[in-house]
């Protein structure tokens, strides 16, 4: 798994819109094959991000995670737009394919998972008011402090679904757990 900090996100026109968005993530998450990372390992050469994962794309970035200021709170007016606007901002920059993907909003100490994900502008929903949805929804986590250990628990398992499982199905794990 790369931990990448500050990726740029160039100008991203958002779905069904006349908005952009640009800047930086905090943090994107990415995971890469084991093969890549343990030619590097066993010929005791040292570990570069660029010849690691090579000529990834953004559609390989499978979690952002955006780091809480300290003058901010979970949930307050200016934390989460800009949370949900991160999410928004990678699946535009990821192409038509990707659906959904998974942001984080961290202190450290204190987590919350955001499912961000496209919805359905196609006109096949049966939706006579298409043309008043947003391109876009989210749904998020209670914020866990990680400081009871029920919650680093539940962070824990929630992190490896982000990981391991489809943005896709992170809500549907998110529910389970």
């Amino acid at each position: 798994m790369l931990l990448h900090p500050e990726v740029k996100i160039d100008s991203q026109t958002i779905d069904g819109t006349e908005f952009q968005l640009h800047g930086p993530l905090d943090y994107t998450v990415e995971v890469v094959q084991t093969d890549d990372v343990a030619q590097f390992i066993n010929s005791g050469q040292p570990l570069r991000e660029k010849e690691v994962h090579g000529n990834s794309s953004s559609q390989d970035i499978i979690m952002s995670i955006m780091e809480a200021k300290a003058d901010s709170t979970f949930l307050d007016r200016k934390t989460l737009p800009q949370v949900v606007s991160q999410g928004v901002a990678q699946i535009c920059r990821s192409g038509p394919n990707r659906k959904s993907i998974v942001t984080v909003l961290t202190d450290g100490w204190t987590w919350q998972f955001y499912h961000v994900r496209r919805t359905s502008l196609d006109g096949q929903t049966g939706d006579n008011n298409n043309a008043k949805r947003k391109p876009f929804a989210y749904s998020c986590t209670p914020a866990f402090t990680i400081e009871d250990p029920n919650n680093l628990a539940i962070v824990s398992k929630l992190i490896v679904a982000a990981t391991l499982g489809h943005p896709d199905d992170f809500a549907e794990l998110a529910r389970v757990i």
